[in-house]
C-alpha cells in the first residue's frame, strides 16, 4: 500500500491498515501484525522524511518493507492530459482490493506518456471497458451524478474511491462502462490516496467541457 503524510500523520491510515490486514489474511500468514508498532514506525518515517511517498510491502518472510520516493509536483498546472494506451489490461487473478505485483512497467509507461505531451495513460480492459490509469482510479460526472468502474479483476479499487463510495454512495453509479460513456461526461478526475482528485482536461483530442470548481464538486457530493 502507498501513502503520504498529512500534518505528521499517515493519511487515511485506517484504510491502509485494513488493506494490509486483509492482505495478511489473504495470503494465509499465521499471526496478525501489531498495528501500533507499524503505525509508530510509519509516523517516525514521515517525521524524518515528510517530503516522501511511502510504500509498505508485505514480504514472504512475514515482515513489512518500507520503500519511498520524493513527493513532487511536475508543474503548477492542475489539469491532467490523458492518452489512451494501446495495450489492454488482462485479468489480475486477484481480488479488486488487493494491491500486489510489480508496478515498474506502469510507472515506466507513465514516464513515456509524459515525454509525449500527456500526463498519464488511461487503460481499457481486454473487453474494451474502462479500467484505470497507471496508478489511479477514474471518476466522472454527468449533471449531479458521479460514475466509476465497478470492482473487477482488471483493476485495483483504490482507497480514495472506496472512501467516496462509502460516504457518497447515493451520488455514485458503479457499473461496466465503455469509452463512449466517459466521453459523454461533463468533468472527470483521476484519484488516488497520494494525489487526491486531479481534474482531467482531456483524453487525447477529446476535451472535457465543464470547468468544475472544487466547491461545485463538494456541493454535488453532499
Amino acid at each position: 500500500t502507498t501513502l503520504r503524510e498529512d500534518q505528521g500523520q499517515p493519511l487515511f491510515w485506517s484504510k491502509h491498515w485494513q488493506r494490509l490486514l486483509k492482505s495478511w489474511k489473504y495470503f494465509g500468514l499465521p499471526s496478525v501484525p501489531d498495528e501500533k508498532e507499524l503505525f509508530l514506525n510509519v509516523c517516525q518515517f514521515f517525521k524524518e522524511k515528510p517530503d516522501q511517498i511511502l510504500r509498505i510491502d508485505l514480504l514472504d518472510n512475514h515482515s513489512f518493507e518500507f520503500s519511498s520516493r520524493p513527493l513532487v509536483c511536475r508543474d503548477s498546472e492542475a489539469l491532467i492530459k490523458l492518452s489512451l494506451h494501446e495495450n489492454r489490461l488482462a485479468d489480475r487473478k486477484m481480488p479488486a482490493w488487493l494491491k500486489a505485483g510489480d508496478y515498474t512497467w506502469r510507472m515506466n509507461q507513465r514516464e513515456l506518456a509524459r515525454k509525449q505531451n500527456a500526463d498519464d495513460y488511461l487503460y481499457l480492459d481486454e473487453n474494451e471497458n474502462i479500467a484505470e490509469a497507471s496508478v489511479s482510479n477514474i471518476i466522472w460526472s454527468k449533471g449531479d451524478q458521479f460514475f466509476t468502474p465497478q470492482e473487477s479483476n482488471f483493476l485495483l479499487q483504490g482507497i480514495t474511491v472506496s472512501l467516496l463510495l462509502e460516504n457518497y454512495k447515493n451520488n455514485f453509479t458503479c457499473s461496466i462502462f465503455e469509452l463512449k460513456d466517459l466521453l459523454r461526461a461533463d468533468a472527470a478526475w483521476l484519484v488516488n490516496a497520494v494525489t487526491g482528485p486531479q481534474r482531467i482536461a482531456s483524453l487525447d483530442q477529446h476535451k472535457f467541457c465543464l470547468l468544475y470548481t472544487s466547491d461545485a464538486a463538494d456541493d454535488s457530493l453532499r
